[in-house]
């Protein structure tokens, strides 16, 4: 079951949007959960399933899926990365590995744009190896090497990718 709020929404347009988000939702949980461990699979469909009982990070995730196919998700999530979401109710996907590209869980720190996160929990990444952090793998340059540092991006850009993130 996914949870989707009731919505009154009569116009036709509406409708085929809500529809395609649904859809998308969906596939997005249904690549998640065939790349979670079974072990964990029925409690990240509840987290999914009820939002009341938690699991921001793992429904950010899906979002980060939802939104662009070219989310890097493995065929298999390591069991101590899920349970970084079923151990901190705060841990969000705002890192990543430079090499593969999945998203990890940080504890965001208090300032508004989460650049220096209270509790990183993977300094490189549990699937390959690779350096974990903030757009480390978005920054990577044109001839596959890792960056150094952060991509230059102004005040604004950050907090609007953060918003995006948060949503």
């Amino acid at each position: 079951m996914i949870h989707t709020d009731s919505v009154d929404m009569s116009g036709t347009n509406d409708n085929r949007s809500l529809a395609n988000f649904n859809d998308g939702w969906a596939n997005a949980c249904e690549r998640l959960m065939a790349a979670v461990a079974p072990s964990q699979r029925r409690r990240v469909q509840g987290l999914l399933s009820n939002p009341s009982l938690g699991g921001r990070g793992i429904r950010m995730w899906v979002q980060n899926l939802m939104r662009a196919e070219d989310v890097n998700l493995p065929s298999s999530v390591p069991e101590t990365l899920v349970q970084v979401y079923f151990d901190d109710a705060e841990a969000i996907p705002l890192h990543d590995c430079e090499q593969c590209g999945v998203p990890l869980p940080v504890r965001p720190g208090l300032a508004a744009d989460h650049s220096e996160p209270e509790r990183v929990y993977f300094e490189r990444c549990p699937i390959c190896g690779g350096r974990a952090g903030l757009y480390a793998f978005w920054s990577r340059s044109a001839d596959g090497s890792a960056a150094q540092s952060e991509p230059e991006i102004n005040d604004s850009e950050r907090r609007q990718r953060v918003r995006r993130i948060a949503r």
